[in-house]
């Protein structure tokens, strides 16, 4: 699957770090180094995860990778590249088994419409306009919940590894890169900060760090 193909294109200064997982590469490229910097830091994405589709090139800003460096451990990034592959299985089959053949139904019942009853045709046109929008709903739905179903999967498998406390000092350090960078007074991260009390919150938070701008 690819993933912002375009920034791992734009990355092409030298990895300070490069790691083989399973024949595949994933390199490291400090984001202060490049022109996406003020992009994605000053939205507060410190990790941006890029793939052509076969590898990957992680963009990540070099204080956060240093704060949360156990969570780019090779085996962290082996079940974020299965996730990040099992989602787009999912896309490829929905491609393959609902868009084609409802894009061909639509061309078809147009088609029919415009034929046998071109007095219809706007009619026609607005019941198909309706078919198409509760379809999507149905399929985004779908995607969604199976997209759900692999990530909880792979927090479970990140939690396995790690351990709990472990993904607590991930994001009590990474909340205190982000008040760091932002300036952010730490009264004002305390009232903002829900508390982790289960493993399960935990990767909730972990989540956000390296699914941001993933589309």
């Amino acid at each position: 699957m690819k993933l912002n193909a375009k920034v791992y294109r734009g990355l092409t200064n030298e990895p300070f770090k490069v790691h083989e997982i399973n024949g595949k590469f994933v390199e490291f490229h400090y984001m202060n180094d490049t022109p996406y910097f003020y992009q994605y830091a000053n939205r507060g994405n410190f990790s941006v995860w890029t793939s052509d589709g076969n590898d990957y090139k992680v963009l990540v800003e070099r204080d956060y990778h240093e704060a949360l460096n156990k969570f780019y451990e090779p085996k962290v990034n082996e079940i974020w590249m299965t996730f990040l592959q099992e989602v787009g299985a999912i896309q490829r089959k929905v491609r393959l088994f609902y868009l084609i053949p409802m894009i061909l139904v639509y061309v078809a019942i147009i088609v029919v419409v415009q034929t046998l009853f071109p007095e219809q045709i706007l009619i026609g046109l607005l019941l198909l306009v309706v078919a198409m929008f509760g379809s999507n709903m149905i399929q985004s739905r779908y995607v969604t919940k199976k997209i759900r179903e692999k990530n909880i999967i792979a927090q479970e498998a990140i939690e396995n590894y790690l351990g709990v406390p472990e993904l607590e000092r991930i994001v009590n350090a990474r909340d205190e890169h982000y008040r760091r960078f932002f300036e952010v007074p730490e009264e004002e991260m305390a009232e903002n900060q829900e508390e982790v009390d289960t493993a399960e919150d935990t990767m909730e938070e972990i989540e956000v760090i390296d699914q941001d701008d993933s589309e």
